[in-house]
């Protein structure tokens, strides 16, 4: 082994000064032909650009590849699958074009509501999907954020039934269109395209209107008049009239087939939207009641007794009372709550923040102007969703 003459080279080598290693391989490589110096290149580019995505994916590591490549927007995505074949079958098995909606739809709310009005959230599978209307049902309607059916036609060959298997190419077409869609949306209301339908309500000589909520399916809203008047979407025809309170519907929410309604006659009532039956009533406020939110099993109530109500909802026919909260000086205009926080603002201009109902404590309060000033009344929205 001692006299090998390739050992011996390779040990004298190793010994030497690096400076002395880079001197030594560029004047042996001088002497070679340029077939030769092009199979070293080959070889040191091997060795200096290496394709971890790909190594990944050959070390049954691929889950890593797929974490790495799910961090690219949607155009350095689409560039990605041109890399090599390995690349591209990393992108389609992990579901990145899939997830890369997912994020969006999760995220922004035209995008959200885009995935409802197609009625594309049976293509995803989310773990939380958070509606501020509590949607759940999804059928599309004719106009939505200013798109008319007709201009969805050409869809038709990107939306397939059959979506339990659909291949990323789907995906991918599904995530620039959606793109196109969004820009189309904001580019109506930029300039003024859209359209105006009008409904006019059951109001029985006692005109106003106070609340609403809307989905593909249904438009509810709280009249003057005490009753809460539920419309087809698509048909603007008046599906069913619940009537219950003595007073003006002032808020009101629903969630699948559950509606909450607040009104001045101080009561809150739970009804079915299924059949209009007025399942359970709550008589507690000393005075009307302003405003509602409900999520899961609570609800939040605002009152022009000046408190703030928080209820166990163990059924539609079965809610206690978990406590009241005080600190208001007037009419609790707006209600918010999550899983940590509760918010109320009041007509005395303050915005109490609350940590949950069982700690009873006042986190902050905001003041909302000048209280030497009186209050308006009006409020200002521009929409260009």
């Amino acid at each position: 082994m001692a006299n090998d003459p390739e050992q011996s080279l390779k040990l004298l080598f190793a010994g030497l000064p690096t400076h002395k290693k880079i001197e030594f391989l560029v004047s042996s490589v001088q002497t070679l032909s340029n077939e030769q110096c092009a199979e070293i290149q080959n070889s040191i580019d091997r060795m200096l650009r290496r394709d971890f995505i790909t190594l990944f994916r050959e070390c049954s590591q691929i889950h890593i590849a797929e974490k790495i490549l799910s961090y690219l927007d949607a155009s350095s995505l689409a560039a990605a699958e041109k890399v090599c074949p390995a690349w591209c079958a990393v992108i389609r098995g992990g579901n990145l074009w899939q997830r890369l909606i997912q994020i969006r739809v999760l995220s922004e709310e035209l995008w959200d509501r885009l995935s409802i009005q197609l009625d594309l959230k049976k293509y995803f599978r989310f773990n939380t999907v958070c509606q501020p209307n509590g949607v759940t049902d999804h059928i599309p309607g004719d106009y939505e954020f200013g798109i008319q059916t007709k201009g969805l036609s050409d869809l038709s060959e990107v939306f397939t039934q059959d979506y339990a298997h659909q291949h990323s190419d789907f995906y991918r077409s599904l995530y620039f269109t959606l793109c196109r869609l969004a820009e189309r949306i904001q580019q109506n209301w930029a300039h003024g395209r859209y359209n105006v339908k009008r409904i006019t309500c059951h109001t029985n000589g006692s005109r106003g209107v106070y609340c609403l909520q809307y989905d593909t399916r249904y438009i509810v809203c709280g009249v003057r008049d005490g009753s809460v008047q539920v419309y087809n979407k698509m048909t603007l025809e008046c599906e069913r009239i619940l009537i219950g309170h003595l007073g003006s519907v002032l808020c009101l929410q629903y969630e699948n087939q559950l509606l909450i309604s607040g009104s001045s006659d101080s009561t809150v009532r739970f009804w079915s939207l299924l059949n209009g039956f007025n399942l359970h009533t709550i008589r507690h406020h000393r005075s009307g009641v302003l405003s509602l939110r409900f999520k899961d099993d609570t609800l939040v109530t605002g009152s022009r007794d000046h408190t703030v109500c928080v209820w166990k909802i163990r059924s539609p026919t079965d809610v206690r009372l978990l406590t009241s909260l005080h600190g208001h000086r007037a009419s609790v205009v707006a209600v918010e709550f999550d899983d940590r926080f509760i918010l109320s603002a009041s007509g005395d201009r303050l915005v109490q923040v609350r940590i949950n109902a069982k700690s009873h404590m006042t986190l902050g309060i905001l003041f909302c102007g000048d209280t030497s000033k009186p209050a308006l009344s009006e409020i200002g929205i521009l929409d260009s969703s």
